[in-house]
């Protein structure tokens, strides 16, 4: 149980990156 905590953690915080990834892009 604890580690799928982790791994849905993880997977929020890429996907995070993501967004923030694509929004630098359609910034510039």
């Amino acid at each position: 149980m604890g580690d799928n905590v982790v791994v849905v953690a993880d997977s929020l915080q890429a996907q995070d990156e993501a967004i923030s990834s694509g929004i630098n892009a359609a910034a510039t």
